[in-house]
């Protein structure tokens, strides 16, 4: 299993986000993980979110290394 952290530069709902974390937060760790589901393979391991005014926050996720798979 390899883990990588992405993180989020900007975001986009900064003023509703400033007021209700929890909620906007909340919705784009579920528009990741629904893209991981997509995807396949992916899968959304944590998101740790900051002040939405300097934004930053991380999403850790993780997934198969198709290197590995393929030696087994």
């Amino acid at each position: 299993m390899v883990t990588a952290s992405l993180t989020l530069r900007r975001c986009p709902f900064v003023d509703v986000a400033s007021l209700d974390p929890a909620t906007v937060c909340g919705l784009h760790l579920g528009l990741a993980e629904g893209m991981a589901e997509q995807i396949g393979g992916l899968t959304v391991d944590h998101l740790t979110h900051t002040d939405p005014r300097s934004a930053g926050c991380h999403l850790q996720v993780s997934f198969e290394d198709d290197n590995k798979r393929s030696e087994q």
